[in-house]
């Protein structure tokens, strides 16, 4: 998967998720990503949704991180 195409993805995933109020926060660093559901959401969406973004783990603190104001 080319680099655009993967930052696409995650941030479509990353905003999806934002819709279901799962948190999605990284280090300032980029060393670790945390991944935190909402009371009530079923087990299986938030498993879906995690997986989705561990699959594109790099992009999604790159995108996260280029949000914050922290990366260009």
């Amino acid at each position: 998967m080319t680099k655009a195409r993967e930052a696409a993805r995650a941030a479509f995933i990353l905003a999806e998720a934002l819709k279901l109020n799962i948190k999605v926060g990284a280090a300032h660093d980029g060393s670790e990503l945390t991944i935190i559901p909402p009371r009530g959401l079923k087990r299986e969406v938030y498993y879906n949704f995690r997986d989705a973004i561990l699959e594109v783990r790099e992009a999604a603190i790159n995108h996260i991180l280029v949000e914050n104001g922290v990366r260009r």
